[in-house]
């Protein structure tokens, strides 16, 4: 039985999430595979196809921003939902897990209206709590301890292993019902219009950009581009913050302000805390 996970991360929460749910569930001798969604470029709709259709369950993972998911998610789902419905698939049993810093106002409600009941049937949706990844001058936060995230990281492997163990005796695990979905509905209409133009407020500090193209490079949307001296930022940014998080000098900049990374940190993952 073949768990397959399709799941984006911005800076390093939601994968290292996959890589545990994937640990564990070869620990059961169930066989995993997990795709990068902003690494899918060279994979056919053919071969998603074929993928989906040798996979027992499907699985989406990201991290929630504003109470809504990632632009780069919401399109690859409708590719997903799109080539169940061309390639006349039965519908796949889907579990969704979502990483998110403070409170997750997204849902399994909302989550539904993402794509018919026809294409992919919910057995399993569940919250992991990590740490927020940015600290800007506009919204300055303090880094999370190692104590405090080596807790949360262990919390996060046990509801795991409780979701899994619930997906393989075909129980129903549907976390993330409560009343902190009421103001979700607000703020998502908010948040939809900040993160759509989100790509207005970046920028690059040439004078301590030493031009090595991590960002260009890194940048799951493609949306950064480098030309005549100047670095581009296109409506295809996905609000992911890779870029300002892993600039070498800290020179991406958000509407145009330098922050300091000894004063506002920046990061990069789990790591091994």
């Amino acid at each position: 039985m073949i768990f397959t996970t399709f799941y984006f991360s911005g800076t390093g929460n939601t994968k290292w999430v996959v890589e545990q749910f994937n640990s564990i569930l070869n620990e059961t001798s169930h066989q995993t595979a997990s795709y990068a969604i902003d690494k899918l470029n060279r994979i056919s709709k053919e071969e998603l196809a074929d993928i989906i259709k040798k996979s027992a369950y499907i699985g989406l993972a990201h991290p929630i921003y504003g109470a809504n998911v990632p632009p780069i998610m919401k399109e690859f789902i409708s590719l997903l939902a799109n080539i169940v419905h061309v390639e006349e698939i039965p519908a796949k049993p889907l579990y969704i897990i979502n990483t998110f810093g403070y409170i997750n106002a997204f849902g399994p409600f909302a989550a539904r209206k993402l794509f018919g009941k026809e294409c992919f049937n919910i057995k399993a949706y569940s919250n992991i709590k990590l740490c927020n990844n940015v600290s800007t001058h506009s919204h300055k936060t303090a880094p999370i301890t190692d104590e405090k995230l080596s807790i949360r990281k262990q919390r996060a492997i046990d509801e795991l292993h409780k979701l899994i163990q619930d997906i393989l005796s075909s129980k129903k695990h549907i976390k993330g019902i409560g009343f902190y979905l009421l103001p979700g509905i607000i703020i998502r209409k908010v948040s939809n219009q900040s993160v759509k133009n989100h790509y207005q407020a970046l920028s690059v500090q040439m004078s301590t950009c030493t031009k090595c193209m991590l960002c260009v490079q890194r940048c799951p949307a493609n949306s950064i581009s480098f030309a005549n001296e100047r670095f581009t930022f296109s409506s295809k940014c996905t609000a992911c913050m890779r870029c300002y998080n892993f600039c070498p000098t800290a020179s991406v900049l958000i509407n145009e302000t330098f922050t300091d990374p000894q004063e506002y940190f920046r990061y990069k993952g789990p790591g091994k805390s």
